[in-house]
């Protein structure tokens, strides 16, 4: 028998067990990510100590900027809806005209044309 339509898998549901079970959730992850938490997330520091191939110590941020970025699109993809793309298709209005009805528009548009010139 097929499950219901719109319910979870039993895999999904193991998922969100281990998730409860662990008190883990990932999308807060996310979220603590995107906003550079990294107390939140268990770290000591802000900073890490690292060191050149010469030896020369210099201190890197332990949640980078494009660490953070990458976090904020994702959890953004489950706030607001994605948009869709839009086709613009532009008709052109002498498509549809025979040659005589394409000709007596260009000399309207050619007269009116003149007209303003001299004004």
């Amino acid at each position: 028998m097929a499950r219901p339509k719109g319910s979870k898998n039993q895999d999904t549901k193991d998922l969100y067990e281990i998730a409860n079970r662990l008190k883990v959730s990932p999308f807060e992850i996310l979220l603590q990510i995107a906003k550079g938490d990294w107390k939140s997330l268990g770290y000591e520091s802000g900073f890490k100590s690292c060191w050149t191939s010469a030896g020369i110590e210099y201190e890197e941020a332990i949640i980078k900027v494009d660490h953070r970025l990458m976090a904020a699109k994702e959890a953004a993809r489950y706030l607001y809806p994605q948009r869709k793309a839009i086709e613009h298709v532009v008709k052109d209005p002498l498509e549809d005209m025979t040659e005589e009805q394409q000709l007596e528009a260009y000399e309207n548009a050619a007269e009116a044309l003149r007209k303003k010139l001299h004004k």
